[in-house]
């Protein structure tokens, strides 16, 4: 969260943070979004709860294609080829 905020802000201009969520995750440590949104309006305080610099915390949901279900289950080093290929042809979610 530290290293999104500082690369908002040397982007220049009015920086924002958005900070995305995938739903299902496809990593099952990924915080709940509570913890997620505490940690966020934390950072926020720290930084002297800036007027002109909101955080947004975004919850993406994504429901996998049957192009996906096709090469989910590939072994990894067959992925990379497979993946480039099935973004070729449609969308994985």
């Amino acid at each position: 969260m530290v290293h999104r905020a500082a690369s908002a802000c040397e982007a220049g201009g009015d920086p924002q943070l958005a900070y995305l969520v995938f739903k299902p995750s496809p990593d099952t440590r990924t915080a709940d979004m509570q913890t997620i949104h505490d940690d966020l309006t934390h950072l926020w305080s720290l930084l002297g709860d800036p007027k002109r610099f909101p955080f947004y915390l975004v919850e993406v949901h994504l429901s996998p294609t049957a192009a996906f279900d096709a090469i989910a289950l590939l072994p990894k080093e067959a992925t990379d080829e497979a993946v480039r290929g099935a973004l070729c042809n449609e969308p994985l979610f």
